[in-house]
């Protein structure tokens, strides 16, 4: 697909992520969810699948004008949001942000802004072990759960729900790549057409809770 979307003239290129290509490219990015439960692959394959549609995607954005890319975005955002914050779907969506970030630089930097609302989503979500294991908690991964504290306290009653999610590999996964795609995005962005006051107040607090141990949510996990 990315040997083929490098050749798609821009005309065509942005007919194509109307549709055909935004199949293409959510087929790709939804492998690991599609085959989870599924011991005859490696990671290695994952790996593989994960790499093409993040190269897929890039060679796309190079030929599209800024509306139909930012399109195109939007609808992967939605469509990995449907499975879950930390879901397969979202590790593989961050990693392809990664390559756009680390190809097209301060020019995916506006683009980046879509992906915000998800990234925070991810990253703020509590992943909390399960009983049964990681096969235990794949068939609730996509999803999350809203916990509150239970201490009977008039504390506890103003705390906000933490959303929560199993301990998979998905899940791990997702926060590791979108804590990359976040350090790509800010780092090239050299405008400030991401990172702008409102979005570092965001993500500051966010970030910072990841390097404390069991990082996730409220800094547990």
């Amino acid at each position: 697909a990315a040997a083929t979307f490098s050749r798609l003239k821009p005309a065509a290129a942005e007919a194509a992520a109307e549709g055909p290509a935004a199949v293409v490219l959510e087929s790709g990015l939804g492998a690991r969810e599609a085959s989870a439960r599924s011991s005859s692959h490696s990671a290695a394959a994952f790996a593989a699948v994960d790499d093409a549609a993040a190269t897929a995607l890039v060679s796309l954005a190079e030929r599209l004008a800024e509306a139909p890319f930012a399109a195109l975005v939007a609808r992967l955002v939605g469509w990995a949001a449907q499975a879950g914050p930390t879901s397969g779907r979202v590790a593989a969506l961050f990693a392809a942000v990664s390559a756009a970030a680390e190809r097209l630089r301060s020019v995916f930097a506006p683009f980046a802004r879509q992906v915000l609302d998800l990234a925070l989503a991810c990253l703020e979500t509590e992943i909390v072990a399960v009983e049964g294991g990681e096969d235990g908690g794949a068939a609730a991964a996509a999803a999350p759960k809203r916990r509150r504290r239970a201490d009977g306290s008039a504390a506890a009653a103003a705390t906000p729900a933490t959303t929560t999610a199993p301990a998979t590999t998905a899940a791990w996964l997702a926060r590791l790549r979108t804590v990359r795609a976040l350090h790509r995005a800010l780092l090239y962005d050299a405008g400030g057409a991401f990172a702008d006051p409102g979005t570092v107040a965001r993500l500051l607090p966010v970030l910072v809770a990841q390097l404390g141990p069991g990082a996730g949510g409220e800094g547990r996990g």
